[in-house]
């Protein structure tokens, strides 16, 4: 079953520039390694909730494997919001986990 989006979708995010106006932490894992990486992020609040799958895909190095973004308490799947703005799915200040599926 597939819980990601498409790979090729959605536009490059704005990453760490000083133009964005939504912020949010990544805590991402590379593909190669498993490592964990925690990451402060801007991205511009008319950007989709899909630019954040990108940005994550890009720099995990995950490729063509399948992932899931989660927020909250308790962590709930971003893909259901992948179409709304950033700031539709209020998620300035939040903090993004990914996980491979």
């Amino acid at each position: 079953e597939h819980h990601g989006p498409p790979w090729n979708t959605f536009a490059h995010p704005t990453d760490d520039g000083d133009n964005g106006d939504i912020h949010v932490q990544f805590r991402l894992i590379e593909a190669d390694t498993n490592k964990l990486i925690t990451r402060k992020c801007r991205f511009h609040a008319h950007e989709t909730v899909g630019t954040l799958f990108k940005f994550a895909q890009i720099k995990s190095g995950a490729g063509p494997r399948h992932f899931e973004l989660r927020c909250g308490y308790p962590p709930k799947p971003l893909w259901p919001l992948v179409d709304l703005t950033l700031n539709e799915a209020k998620l300035h200040g939040e903090s993004i986990q990914m996980k491979f599926v």
